[in-house]
């Protein structure tokens, strides 16, 4: 069975860090990247994103 590394890279690590521990900047940063226009008022839910390969 072949071993799959998993690296990170620097701007991984800056969104994981967006989404744990300043949830309230996700929005703003949705609607400048998308050109969205959501208010903030939304109800985020968060869900796993891990993908694991047996």
């Amino acid at each position: 069975m072949e071993t799959v590394r998993i690296t990170s890279t620097p701007y991984d690590d800056v969104f994981r860090t967006l989404l744990n521990d300043c949830s309230s900047l996700i929005i703003p940063v949705i609607n400048e990247i998308f050109g969205e226009d959501y208010s903030g008022q939304e109800k985020i839910i968060f869900s796993p994103n891990e993908h694991f390969y047996f």
